[in-house]
């Protein structure tokens, strides 16, 4: 019954995050706004996340190396979902500082990930520690913006807010 459960909320987790997709492609390519980039990157790396979520689910890996691949790309994509959200949102609070190494982010994100594979042996240590890293990226997201700029509390309470839940999440 857990497997069936699992399996349904992996499917409409697929269909949220195609729509939300799409949406920020359509509206990116719209309104042509740099600020929306990371957004509509991130949405295509939660989908990369709920194809290795798939993947898992589906092929049910018996050997321990591919378990090890598919928790590297989980937290990988996930991980990089959530940074991408995060620096979307502060793309609109105004910034003196010179903007974000992408290449510097990826390989900080690829090395957490290879620990986070290596370290993480069950599925309930993989939830809780990516909604830690959830918690984590999004509080201090919402600290960041906040330090950015006194106008931006409405979005430091609704980061704070997300980033409390990760942190609880399990």
């Amino acid at each position: 019954m857990e497997l069936l459960l699992y399996r349904w909320s992996t499917a409409v987790q697929i269909t949220s995050a195609l729509m939300i997709a799409v949406f920020f492609g359509v509206l990116a390519r719209s309104v042509r706004r740099v600020e929306l980039r990371p957004w509509v990157n991130a949405w295509y790396e939660n989908l990369a996340a709920l194809l290795a979520t798939v993947v898992f689910w589906l092929a049910q890996p018996n050997s321990q190396w591919a378990f090890v691949m598919l928790r590297w790309a989980y937290v990988f994509a996930k991980t990089t979902f959530v940074v991408l959200l995060v620096i979307g949102a502060l793309r609109f609070v105004p910034d003196r500082s010179g903007g974000v190494r992408y290449g510097r982010v990826a390989a900080a994100v690829a090395l957490y990930s290879t620990i986070a594979a290596f370290a993480i042996d069950s599925i309930d240590q993989l939830g809780f520690v990516q909604s830690a890293t959830i918690g984590v990226c999004v509080g201090t997201g919402a600290r960041r913006a906040a330090s950015r700029q006194a106008d931006s509390r409405v979005g430091m309470a609704c980061h704070g807010a997300r980033g409390a839940l990760g942190a609880r999440d399990r």
